[in-house]
């Protein structure tokens, strides 16, 4: 068993199943609460949630590595461009 900061709610043990969250952002503390829930939530769950958020309230995309270290693509990855974060 790994240990780590990031508790599942539900089990009250350290979150299982995800290896890595990364989130790019237009603001730093969306991409910090998203890396955090995806990694919870898990890269299905953690997907629809980057989705909802991103499409009503902040621009955001990221990559999700899973413990088989598959990686998923998160919504809105693909169209980020890092100069749409410059100011």
């Amino acid at each position: 068993v790994r240990y780590h900061h990031l508790i599942d709610p539900d089990t009250g043990r350290p979150a299982a199943g995800t290896r890595s969250v990364t989130i790019v952002a237009d603001r730093a503390i969306v991409a910090d609460v998203l890396s955090t829930g995806v990694f919870i939530l898990g890269p299905e769950k953690g997907m629809a949630l980057v989705e909802e958020l991103t499409a009503e309230h902040c621009r955001a995309g990221g990559i999700a590595v899973i413990a088989s270290h598959q990686p998923f693509a998160l919504p809105g990855m693909a169209r980020l461009e890092l100069r749409d974060f410059a100011t």
